[in-house]
């Protein structure tokens, strides 16, 4: 009786133990397919990253939010001397309004 109880224990012990087993290699077969996914869209942000860094793009942003590219710098150096002559930015030049012909007065509206 003491064996037939070992046994059956034994036998109840290791199918635990195999469901364990496998419901964790489920679990990192689930783990090993997220990561997937997480690593293609880190690449894919980086890559976007990458194109947003571009000089040309860099260029084209900052002309939108109204900068313009500086003039030589000068530098002060410690001992208190200027180098370089420093030119100050300029900005382009703003579009003038053209006139529009209904703001002409036409010869029949003085009468």
């Amino acid at each position: 009786m003491l064996v037939l109880v070992l046994a059956i224990g034994g036998l109840v012990g290791l199918v635990l133990l195999n469901t364990a087993v496998n419901e964790n290699a489920f679990r990192l077969h689930d783990l090993d397919t997220r990561q997937a996914q997480l690593d293609e869209e880190e690449q894919r942000l980086r890559q976007a990253l990458e194109n947003q860094k571009a000089p040309d793009k860099l260029d084209t942003r900052a002309r939108g939010l109204g900068l313009v590219p500086a003039g030589d710098p000068g530098f002060v150096l410690p001992e208190g001397k200027v180098v370089g002559t420093p030119v100050p930015a300029t900005p382009p030049p703003s579009p003038t309004p053209s006139p529009s012909k209904s703001a002409t007065p036409s010869p029949s509206a003085g009468r």
